[in-house]
């Protein structure tokens, strides 16, 4: 992981951009330019893509030439917008531009202190030296691998820990830090709509045992600290989750009928009871509404109407300006669909739901607030043991006294060798946690 610098190559050769980089550097932060990066002989917009998508936070170096670049506006910034809601975007002010005019998105965003840097003299090191902190901070918390609970709490609680939530830990550190960057994104930026999550996979991948794990092992030690006397995150299964048969005023309904009775509201009209909500999220705890829903019922009425009527929905909520995020987390199982005798001996092309799924919610990729994460995999043998490694001090205690990594070698066999999660959580779960 690491910082991707989208700059003008003539404002390269700038004192105070030289110093930025000179302050970037001096805290190790790890950073990716063009002129720095791409080997001879590669493929310039290959590459450049490539650190995209790689990156967990984007710093746009803002001036004139910035502005006037063609490559900029057609290649950088369309693949940085794509992942605004799930990486950081950190625009700093080089030269003043008007890039609110051109950029309307760039404009939400937080600019710091806005002077630009190279109307600073005396002022500037304290300035670069801020934002290199800021940066360093970005990243250590993208990196930091996502911890488990003490072990000061009893033996019982470790006890249900070990055995309802450790087994389904493998591999899910690239979603946790997808999760991370956008809550920061959220911090940083203050978005004013609640965040509207889709995570998605076979249903095998043990979609409930996942929220299980971020309610119980990640959300307060890795995605969202908060202070002792503060509750943590407010889970609550969202029975009406989709708009499938409903127009969307007709499903708003709905929804304000089912929150009124979940968070006990002394409310009647939707307004009412979506105005509540969005103070209990300014004044007590993050709030997540979630389900797990099956690529089968979105079939029945139509895949794309249904997103569709989701997202109008949920950008037409009552504006925000809250401490803690409202998250909307919609949990997506592929289901097998079986292809029938007729359709086997006509050789019908009718389109598999779950690919047209999958294509469809790539669109949702550039909604505001919306945040696709990537398809949850199956588990590989390197996967497996990462997470040993990472929480042996965990995990060794309810071995008794087994080679777990042995274990490991007795599990896979081929290297190459992937299981979903449900087979691997079993087998670990049943086999070597006491």
């Amino acid at each position: 992981m690491h910082i991707f610098i989208s700059y003008a190559r003539n404002d390269k050769d700038e004192p105070w951009f030289q110093a930025l980089i000179t302050q970037m550097k001096s805290l190790d932060i790890p950073y990716w330019m063009d002129t720095k990066d791409i080997p001879g002989g590669r493929n310039f917009s290959d590459e450049i893509n490539t650190a995209i998508k790689q990156a967990s936070v984007y710093v746009l170096v803002l001036s004139p030439s910035f502005m006037a670049s063609d490559y900029i506006k057609i290649n950088e910034l369309p693949c940085i917008k794509e992942y605004k809601d799930q990486r950081i975007i950190y625009p700093i002010l080089g030269i003043d531009c008007a890039y609110k005019t051109k950029y309307e998105w760039l404009a939400a965003l937080q600019l710091g202190d806005a002077k630009p840097l190279q109307t600073l003299t005396t002022d500037l090191n304290t300035r670069l030296k801020e934002i290199a902190t800021e940066l360093s901070q970005y990243m250590q918390n993208a990196n930091q691998p996502a911890a488990l609970p003490d072990r000061t709490a009893s033996n019982d609680c470790r006890q249900m820990l070990s055995r309802n939530l450790l087994p389904y830990m493998p591999d899910r550190s690239e979603l946790i830090q997808e999760m991370s960057l956008a809550l920061l994104n959220f911090k940083k930026n203050q978005a004013g709509k609640p965040l509207v999550w889709i995570i998605h996979g076979n249903d095998n991948q043990c979609h409930y045992d996942l929220m299980d794990c971020i309610e119980g092992c990640y959300w307060e030690r890795f995605l969202y600290p908060t202070s002792k006397d503060k509750p943590g995150l407010l889970r609550y299964r969202f029975r009406n989750s989709l708009p499938y048969q409903y127009e969307t005023n007709q499903w708003r309904d709905l929804v304000a009928m089912e929150l009124k009775h979940k968070f006990d509201i002394q409310k009647e009209a939707p307004e009412d009871v979506f105005d509540a909500i969005n103070r209990r999220c300014d004044k007590a705890s993050p709030v997540m509404l979630y389900d797990v829903v099956d690529t089968d019922q979105w079939q029945k009425h139509g895949i794309q109407t249904v997103c569709q009527r989701f997202i109008d929905f949920w950008n037409q909520w009552p504006g925000m300006c809250c401490q803690n995020p409202l998250i909307v987390c919609l949990l997506v199982r592929y289901k097998s669909f079986p292809v029938s005798l007729w359709q086997r001996l006509f050789r019908s092309r009718k389109k598999d739901p779950n690919l047209e799924f999958k294509e469809t919610i790539l669109t949702l990729k550039n909604r505001e607030a919306c945040c696709v994460f990537p398809e949850l995999p199956d588990i590989s043998k390197k996967d497996t043991e990462d997470w040993y490694h990472n929480y042996k001090n965990y995990i060794d205690p309810y071995c008794s006294g087994k080679n777990v990594s042995q274990c490991i070698e007795d599990i896979f066999g081929d290297a190459n060798q992937k299981f979903p999660m449900q087979s691997l959580a079993r087998e670990i779960e049943q086999k070597y946690l006491i």
